[in-house]
């Protein structure tokens, strides 16, 4: 055989694989995509697992070139999910850190979009009460039970600054002595001896 006729074989091989491997489905399930109108700023909102909110009045560099969404007092960044937004943040110099266990919450409510709705309010303000100012999007899951709608959101707290530490350090802290063992022996052992020589 020549390697010319490899060569050939090779190529039609690959090139027979990558037309099946489109033409196949995919064997993960699609994101689910959550869409609803924001009632105070008359947006639409989509969130799907990556999707990124930031609290309002968190400084954000404005080089990344950022679109938010109004939702209450979160912005959503728009068109980016949480790896891009912490790449680009990790270009300019500041940290998005993941932190962990996943917050829950549930909405409730005959309107689809309104127990969205009451389900991430739920989970901004279990986020807001632990300090952090970011919220990455894990799941949004909704079932109806006789006509009730229940959504459930799952999403990491995650913290935006300009310095990798979630939090700064206390100025005003001592450090607690440890034990001097040397010392304790040594004064063990005088009152030994005084005990001995009385």
């Amino acid at each position: 055989m020549t390697t010319a006729f490899l060569k050939r074989t090779a190529a039609a091989t690959i090139e027979r694989r990558a037309k099946e491997a489109l033409a196949k489905q995919l064997p993960y399930p699609r994101p689910t995509v959550r869409e609803f109108r924001d009632s105070a700023s008359g947006q639409a909102i989509a969130i799907s697992p990556g999707s990124v909110f930031i609290k309002e009045g968190t400084p954000v560099p404005r080089s990344t070139g950022f679109r938010f969404k109004r939702f209450g007092s979160w912005d959503l960044i728009a068109d980016m999910d949480s790896f891009e937004s912490a790449e680009k943040l990790g270009e300019r110099g500041w940290y998005l850190s993941f932190i962990l266990p996943a917050v829950h919450a549930l909405g409730i409510s005959f309107n689809p979009h309104l127990a969205v709705k009451r389900a991430l309010h739920g989970l901004m303000q279990k986020v807001e009460k632990r300090n952090f100012n970011a919220i990455e999007i894990a799941s949004a899951n909704m079932k109806t039970l006789l006509g009730v709608n229940w959504a459930r959101v799952a999403g990491y707290p995650r913290h935006l600054r300009d310095n990798p530490f979630v939090r700064d350090l206390n100025p005003h802290h001592r450090r607690r002595p440890r034990l001097n063992w040397t010392g304790i022996n040594h004064v063990v052992g005088q009152r030994l001896r005084q005990r001995k020589a009385a």
